[in-house]
């Protein structure tokens, strides 16, 4: 007999200055797709929304964030975001922009 696995799943949003749309779209997440794990892939924003971020990971252990030094891009921002889920064993993988 065989006992299912549960299936590890990252969702990867990449940010570049979003301190208005980071907790509303925080929150759509979490309201339909409650034990999914978010990373945010920022790329050195200058508007609090690493701040912004920091704060909900205080308070959900499944948010994490990616913080990158410069604006690199959204291609290179899933590059990296997909290689981080790698590293730390995710089975699934989505993408939100």
């Amino acid at each position: 007999m065989s006992e299912s696995k549960k299936v590890k799943t990252l969702i990867i949003v990449p940010t570049y200055d979003e301190v208005g749309n980071i907790r509303k779209l925080y929150l759509g997440i979490k309201k339909y797709a409650p034990d999914k794990h978010i990373l945010f892939v920022d790329d050195n924003s200058t508007d609090g929304s690493q701040e912004e971020i920091a704060e909900i990971i205080k308070k959900d252990e499944n948010v994490h964030i990616l913080k990158r030094d410069k604006k690199m891009g959204l291609a290179s921002a899933y590059r990296d975001g997909f290689s981080w889920g790698l590293e730390r064993d995710y089975d699934w993988f989505q993408e939100m922009d």
